[in-house]
């Protein structure tokens, strides 16, 4: 431990009589948070994965496919359906382990944007527990042989990178009204901008849905290494 003499004043700024207070300098005491900061980019790092694994694109599956032909790919597809859903439920344990840090970040630069901030997170896991209950539901309807059912499933889910931008668009509005620092907003703004794009009925979502992991993993970071002083506010 490294430590330093202040005659003058005590831990918590206060004059002293000429006594001598051992202070210690290297020990952050929100180092854990510092360290739960990580999560976030773990979430999204474990989604990617899970989604890429499970991914179904490459088997050339499309709604107007036979009922049979849906059974027999999805079935051939079980391992990777079934991995892939349990990364995307590791993301979201994940995702709501970094609500916390993210929400201890943000509310010294406002408190109602970190509230933002956290719905956004909270919208990013529910999207991974989602994706990760069509995964489950794609293998399990290949099992019992229900080809109609996995169409519709198949259809509800044609959508899912678009789905996944809301929840980078609520973070990415929360921090560019919040006291951050300036180069966060201006991405904040930019990031946002792609996202509301992404929405639009009939647009590309695969890239901004990219731009948002990059987004969010930023986020992380920042959350991590920015200074863990609850009294700092970014101008």
């Amino acid at each position: 431990m490294s430590a330093h003499i202040d005659p003058t004043t005590s831990a918590t700024g206060n004059r002293l009589g000429g006594g001598y207070i051992l202070k210690d300098t290297t020990r952050d005491p929100n180092l854990g948070a510092r360290l739960a900061g990580l999560s976030g980019a773990g979430s999204l790092v474990a989604a990617l994965v899970g989604l890429s694994v499970a991914e179904t694109d490459s088997l050339g599956l499309a709604p107007d496919t036979p009922a049979a032909s849906l059974v027999e790919a999805y079935a051939g597809h079980g391992v990777e359906l079934r991995a892939g859903a349990l990364l995307c439920v590791l993301a979201a344990v994940l995702a709501l382990v970094f609500a916390g840090p993210l929400w201890m970040r943000f509310k010294v630069a406002g408190e109602w944007q970190a509230m933002v901030a956290v719905t956004g997170t909270m919208a990013l896991g529910l999207g991974w527990l989602a994706s990760a209950a069509q995964h489950v539901a794609f293998w399990t309807f290949a099992e019992f042989d229900n080809g109609e059912a996995a169409r519709m499933l198949l259809i509800a889910g044609w959508d899912n990178w678009r789905y996944l931008c809301f929840g980078v668009l609520v973070l990415a509005i929360a921090a560019a009204l919040a006291g951050l620092p300036l180069w966060l907003r201006i991405l904040s703004v930019l990031v946002a901008a792609v996202q509301v794009v992404a929405m639009v009925p009939g647009s590309e979502a695969w890239a901004p849905a990219m731009i948002g992991f990059a987004y969010g993993f930023t986020v992380s970071l920042f959350v991590t290494l920015s200074p863990s002083r609850g009294d700092r506010v970014y101008g």
